[in-house]
């Protein structure tokens, strides 16, 4: 744990999906309710790493990248 990092936080958390039917994408926007201070991000990726610098932690596997998967189907017949 980092020794910088408080014992408690709390944010409210909002996503909301953008981008178009074919490839939707999450975007996120954390609020501090003490502060009001508010961080957008365009991915889901980068409300983690946002967490991760703010605990000074990591869950394991969280730096491997999702494995990639072809989304697309092919109709032979």
């Amino acid at each position: 744990m980092n020794p910088k990092a408080p014992d408690y936080m709390s944010y409210l958390l909002r996503l909301w999906r953008a981008g178009n039917a074919d490839e939707p994408s999450w975007r996120a926007a954390l609020e501090n309710p003490r502060t009001g201070e508010r961080q957008v991000f365009g991915d889901l990726a980068s409300l983690f790493a946002f967490l991760q610098e703010k605990t000074g932690s990591a869950p394991p596997g969280i730096h491997e990248p999702p494995p990639v998967t072809d989304r697309k189907t092919h109709d032979e017949g």
